[in-house]
Parts: structure tokens; C-alpha cells; sequence
């Protein structure tokens, strides 16, 4: 994954927002958290086996970035998202649209990936299971190359100069 990243977070702020001490179910997230803290992803998409209905049918969704600490515990706090939850999770990212993307903490379904928007009945927002963890989101990136001259990836020759890097996972 190409990212112009964040701020690290140290593994004790991690665990605070995480609940405890993350599981192996979370490795990829956490790790993602540790190295980078969030960021700005380049220009990508990612394609869902099965549309979203919202007021037209959702094939893809573009990460546009990865929520930093203060964000994550801003976003998870929000009443908006919360009617929707009734399980432990936490808002890691936004998404095209300023959807946002979930990671459940709850133990029957620990580090699946939801998508999630307030675009609903009114009352209640629409959610949708997306990847059965980050890792698993991470590998349906697909990078679109010609968008990556738009801000801020204009700044670079190529996607390999700096200040973006590239994510592995080292699982």
C-alpha cells in the first residue's frame, strides 16, 4: 500500500484504543498503527463482491485515508456511528463518499472490516461486512496509477519517492 503516513502510536496507546491487549486477529492493524499512525493512501480502489445498495449500487470504494489516534477516538465516539453498532469497534478510516470503514472488536467477529455510512432510512446508517480483517483489506488494494499525479502525490516523480512508503505486512 502506497501512504504518505502519520504519526507512529506507541503499543500502550494502542491497547487503549484497542480495549487490552490486541489478539492475533489484529496483528496487521496494529503493526499498520505502530509503523505509521494513519495517512494518506495513494489513489486506489477497492472492489466489493457484492454492491452496496445506498441510492445506487456501490461496486468500489477508495480508502482516502487512515484515521491517526486523536481521529480514531473522535469518530469511534460518535452517537451517529454508535445507534448502528451494538458490538465493540472503532472507525479506522474514510472512505470516497466520507463513508467510513470499522474495525470490530467484538469477540465473535475480532478485526473484521465494515463499511459504514450515514446515508440510511434517516434513522439508522447503512453497514456492510467488507474484509474479514486488515489484512485481507490490504491485499484487495488495487493502486490507480494515473490518478496519482492529483494532491498530495503531485508532489513526487513516482509513487516511490518520498514522503510516501510503502506498507508490507511483516506477518
Amino acid at each position: 500500500m502506497k501512504i504518505i503516513p502519520g504519526t507512529p502510536i506507541s503499543i500502550e496507546n494502542i491497547n487503549e484504543i484497542l480495549g487490552g491487549k490486541p489478539t492475533t486477529s489484529l496483528t496487521a492493524y496494529v503493526q499498520f498503527l505502530r509503523k505509521y499512525g494513519g495517512g494518506k493512501v495513494f489513489p486506489n480502489s477497492i472492489k466489493l463482491v457484492e454492491p452496496i445498495l445506498l441510492e445506487g449500487p456501490l461496486r468500489a470504494f477508495s480508502v482516502q485515508y487512515f484515521f491517526p489516534l486523536a481521529k480514531i477516538e473522535k469518530e469511534s465516539a460518535a452517537d451517529v456511528i454508535k445507534r448502528d453498532f451494538d458490538v465493540p469497534f472503532i472507525a479506522i478510516a474514510v472512505i470516497s463518499g466520507g463513508d467510513t470503514l470499522v474495525l470490530s472488536l467484538d469477540p465473535s467477529d475480532m478485526g473484521a472490516i465494515w463499511f459504514w455510512s450515514s446515508f440510511g432510512d434517516g434513522v439508522h446508517g447503512t453497514k456492510r461486512r467488507v474484509a474479514n480483517s486488515f489484512a485481507e483489506l490490504l491485499e484487495t488494494f488495487t493502486f490507480i496509477e494515473e490518478q496519482g499525479k492529483t494532491p498530495p502525490w503531485n508532489r513526487m516523480n513516482s509513487v516511490d519517492d518520498a514522503p510516501a512508503v510503502d506498507f508490507l505486512l511483516d506477518l
